[in-house]
């Protein structure tokens, strides 16, 4: 999606993006300081040309466009930018190597480990999780037909490795489920129109974990700073993770 216009997310877009991505760790955070000041003080060429090439490239990379008032930041912004991890590392680690003290240098490097693995208990990829244990648990029951809600179709074939064991099917809205099999569902209107069937079994309810990230965003500051500083759009995908949700699996005979 794309905005428009001088606003505050065109101009606060690369700040938050750089030192609130929680892929980033603390290393935006050091290196950000070391670009700006490569820029305009290089102490060799190469410093300044890589200050200059990762600046460009990321500022491109948010942005999603060259025009000055238009930009589409993109979503997944960490995979795209992976061009430009090797020549911030080379930056990086010349400037420790040549500036910094031993001690010092230990101690950053520490830091830039610790922040990494913050980041790790951040990451919001649990949201896998369920579909992992709806695999364990469809592997014990051994279905030979599944049939999920349309919205939650692709996390369980990525987690059967695409060869799952079973007919995996979308469930119909507008028709009743088959008969002999196991549904999955994830809404209130499709598990009030499953429960209404006769004889219909709940095998497992599995919701995912309650991570420290998902923890972190349904404190009101963290939300009102994030409303401020993001899009409508962008708004609401952090909304959504702190709804409550779960896979409701259902036998039907």
């Amino acid at each position: 999606m794309s905005y428009r216009g001088l606003n505050v997310w065109w101009i606060a877009e690369p700040a938050v993006r750089l030192f609130f991505e929680r892929s980033f760790g603390l290393f935006s955070w050091l290196l950000a300081p070391i670009i700006v000041l490569r820029l305009w003080r290089p102490t060799t060429q190469i410093d300044g040309s890589l200050a200059l090439v990762i600046a460009a490239g990321y500022l491109w990379f948010v942005y999603g466009s060259v025009s000055p008032t238009d930009y589409a930041p993109l979503a997944r912004l960490p995979r795209f930018v992976a061009p430009l991890v090797l020549p911030s590392m080379w930056l990086l680690g010349h400037e420790l190597a040549e500036h910094i003290r031993p001690y010092t240098r230990i101690v950053t490097l520490s830091a830039l480990a610790a922040s990494s693995v913050l980041c790790l208990m951040l990451d919001s990829g649990n949201a896998l999780v369920p579909y992992q244990e709806l695999r364990v648990l469809l592997a014990q029951v051994q279905p030979t037909h599944v049939a999920i809600e349309p919205g939650q179709h692709f996390p369980l074939p990525f987690v059967e490795a695409f060869h799952p064991r079973y007919l995996l099917t979308k469930l119909d809205s507008d028709a009743g489920p088959p008969r002999d099999v196991l549904v999955v569902v994830t809404s209130i209107a499709a598990r009030e129109r499953i429960e209404a069937l006769q004889a219909v079994e709940l095998l497992a309810r599995i919701a995912p974990p309650d991570t420290l990230y998902v923890r972190l965003l349904r404190r009101g500051f963290v939300m009102a700073i994030l409303r401020a500083t993001r899009p409508p759009s962008r708004f609401e995908q952090y909304a959504k993770k702190i709804e409550p949700w779960a896979l409701w699996v259902y036998r039907v005979p």
